[in-house]
């Protein structure tokens, strides 16, 4: 149980890396980079764009749950921006084999998949993606398995709608392999198997030792190439989602925070609910509800920004209600804050606003 709790806990950490990692260029050079969030200039125009992804995603046997017109929701709030719609889609199967156990539930903040489709003031068209086979590989089992389908599926659904040749800008400098090859190539001769992965086990026992590196700017080379085998480790110790018991019942739990969510300024823009959902397409599973929440204010701060409106995504929150097999009903949102601390800038003094808030509408519903 705790192994299990652990590793979604270090998956949502990295997903929610992926915020960050595209967007902080001050971030200490000795992290590795991860091309977390993918983005991708459109061939087309704005309608145009949003037109076929919808056809798209019909024709994979996907779902469109819900559309987020951001310059709408923006716009009644009093925000002018420029043009994005963030597409809720949704495959009963790949929802199903998480939601279906106990465990795995506290991820449902991170459902409904999300793909943003946008504008920039260059008046060129945006598609947004969470890279999810990225971060699938340190993990076995359900998370893993269905991480990367859904990461194959989902790019599927854009791969007809991107521009062959982006600009260079777009796609950041890879770290040359050079300079560690011959490191992996010596393990693999001495090891007989992957050096790929003796070379990282080797990395990771001389600086669990404290040992100094033979060769630093070898390693940082292949950590930058291959961040996979080095993210765990770091995230093991952080709980990116938080899971509580809550002291009502899952209905009085769902109106209870309809209404702290109301009380606090922020909006219910969106009600998903996994077991309507997955009920019509033949799956039987417990009570859960994801309530997708918005504050105009802090998404404003995101949206109205070129540079910053990849990782849309992520947008908006969602907290998740729902019962396990034991009969009691639980919280889970997103610990944003925990990710918030090492940038600066406004992806993190608005993940730590959104921490701050969201924390505040959920305390009284926990069970102590």
């Amino acid at each position: 149980m705790k192994r299990t709790a652990k590793r979604i806990m270090t998956t949502a950490m990295i997903l929610m890396l992926m915020l960050v990692m595209v967007q902080a260029p001050v971030m200490a050079a000795s992290q590795p980079q991860m091309e977390m969030i993918l983005e991708y200039e459109s061939r087309y125009d704005f309608e145009e764009t949003t037109r076929r992804f919808e056809e798209n995603v019909e024709k994979a046997g996907w779902s469109i749950v819900q559309v987020f017109d951001y310059k709408e929701i923006l716009a009644e709030r009093g925000f002018d921006i420029d043009n994005i719609r963030i597409y809720a889609v949704c495959s009963g199967q790949h929802s199903a084999a998480i939601l279906e156990l106990d465990d795995e539930r506290m991820v449902s903040p991170l459902m409904p998949c999300t793909i943003s489709i946008y504008e920039k003031s260059d008046g060129n068209t945006y598609i947004a993606q969470l890279n999810s086979g990225e971060v699938a590989q340190p993990f076995g089992g359900v998370i893993a398995e269905t991480m990367t389908k859904v990461a194959q599926e989902t790019h599927a659904m854009i791969s007809d709608l991107i521009l062959e040749n982006p600009p260079a800008s777009a796609n950041p400098p890879a770290s040359s392999a050079a300079a560690y090859q011959g490191h992996v190539e010596w393990f693999a001769s001495q090891t007989g198997s992957d050096g790929i992965e003796a070379y990282a086990n080797a990395i990771h026992a001389k600086e669990n030792a404290g040992r100094g590196l033979d060769d630093p700017a070898a390693a940082m080379a292949f950590k930058m190439d291959f961040p996979h085998f080095f993210m765990e480790e770091a995230a093991m110790d952080m709980q990116m989602i938080l899971e509580h018991q809550s002291r009502y019942d899952f209905d009085e739990t769902v109106a209870q925070l309809k209404e702290n969510v109301a009380d606090a300024g922020w909006s219910v823009v969106g009600e998903f609910d996994y077991q309507e959902i997955l009920g019509e397409r033949g799956y039987d599973i417990n009570n859960i509800k994801i309530l997708a929440i918005c504050s105009g204010q802090h998404s404003a701060a995101i949206l109205e920004l070129d540079d910053e409106r990849m990782v849309s995504p992520l947008m908006p929150c969602r907290v998740a209600v729902y019962e396990k097999s034991d009969g009691k009903t639980y919280i889970a949102q997103l610990n944003s804050g925990e990710v918030a601390q090492p940038f600066g800038g406004v992806i993190a003094d608005t993940m730590m606003e959104v921490a701050l808030d969201t924390e505040a509408i959920v305390q009284d519903l926990i069970q102590q």
